[in-house]
């Protein structure tokens, strides 16, 4: 009997020794889960921007002068308050002739122009002529930076108030719902494009005024560029023409250039033209755009309204190459399908509209 009661006098007192480490163990265990719920959680590092669009009144003054000097322009008829200086736009058309590919280099002068000065400095350090002295340049040139010069205060004052008003609205739309998904956009250009560059930082001007088509890009050799877009393309339009530019532009860096001779290869064997070949190629792109704002900026396809409205730039875009790309990107169907289905389908329906060629 005095063993038993030994042995639970032994039982209890070896249970209360344990009853302070319990307690120690349970009153560290709180600080501590305390500490990790009240950790914050970590800031989401936010997306690179690599598409910069700026505003400047000397270059939208400038391409406002280049559409009114243009005569087939419907859009922007001359204002007479500025005639010295579209004379002197129109001045340049003539000595320039057929060789309008001249007026890029002007244009990419144009490049961190915010004033008249600024132009006329740029004008200023231009060649004097081009081509063995055969095309005039710097002359010229300089009489068109004097013009904007002596024309600039009232630009300023009458016209640039009204564009600033409309350029501001759609900044605010771009550095809203393009600005973020910028890269990510840009991505998905060159994964389906099959462009072999890194992801550049391109910088768009913003522009209330531009000869059609709304939205251009100029390269010069020494890889010079300057690009620019009109607010004339609204909205989720707005957003594919910078995209566009955007992918011109990779095209434009990529060497190898596998669009290109994927498209090529396929229609040389139905005896298509280098130009045939070359709008089918800047129709893809578009298209490929349009698809990009549709699937990362914005799904809601109906705010681009009717798609027709490509065929106005890339003939039977919305009729072929639209659906036959959606179901590519779509993972329907492979992209060499969907090139193949492209290519074959073009190419009948331009023959088609054109009719048979008749030999010489």
């Amino acid at each position: 009997m005095r063993r038993l009661i030994l042995l639970m006098v032994n039982l209890v007192l070896g249970l209360l020794c344990a009853l302070p480490t319990l307690a120690v163990h349970h009153a560290v265990n709180h600080p501590i889960r305390s500490v990790v719920q009240a950790t914050p959680t970590q800031t989401p590092v936010p997306a690179t921007n690599l598409l910069t669009v700026r505003i400047s009144p000397i270059v939208d003054f400038y391409f406002l002068l280049r559409l009114q000097a243009d005569a087939k322009s419907t859009t922007a008829p001359p204002d007479e308050d500025f005639a010295a200086a579209i004379s002197a736009v129109r001045h340049l058309d003539e000595v320039f002739g057929s060789n309008s590919d001249v007026w890029g280099i002007l244009n990419v002068s144009l490049n961190d122009c915010q004033t008249a000065s600024d132009v006329t400095a740029a004008f200023s350090r231009l060649p004097e002529s081009l081509r063995a002295g055969t095309i005039p340049l710097r002359e010229g040139a300089m009489k068109l930076a004097n013009a904007m010069s002596t024309l600039e205060p009232l630009f300023l004052k009458t016209t640039w108030p009204r564009h600033k008003k409309l350029l501001d609205q759609r900044m605010k739309e771009i550095k809203r719902d393009l600005e973020p998904k910028s890269e990510q956009s840009l991505s998905f250009l060159t994964k389906h494009l099959r462009f072999d560059v890194p992801l550049p930082q391109l910088t768009f001007y913003l522009v209330g005024e531009l000869p059609e088509p709304g939205a251009i890009s100029y390269f010069l050799r020494n890889g010079s560029r300057l690009s620019v877009v009109s607010v004339r393309n609204k909205g989720n339009w707005l957003f594919a023409a910078i995209l566009y530019e955007a992918a011109h532009t990779l095209f434009r860096l990529d060497r190898k250039r596998l669009i290109l001779e994927d498209v090529r290869d396929r229609m040389q064997k139905v005896q298509a033209s280098d130009s045939e070949i070359q709008d089918l190629v800047l129709a893809l792109l578009f298209v490929h755009s349009v698809e990009t704002v549709q699937r990362i900026i914005d799904n809601s396809k109906e705010k681009f309204g009717d798609l027709a409205a490509l065929d106005a730039r890339f003939p039977l875009a919305s009729t072929i190459i639209v659906p036959l790309w959606s179901e590519y990107l779509d993972g329907k169907i492979q992209y060499t399908e969907a090139l193949d289905q492209i290519v074959s389908r073009y190419m009948q329906a331009r023959k088609q509209s054109t009719g048979p060629k008749v030999s010489p």
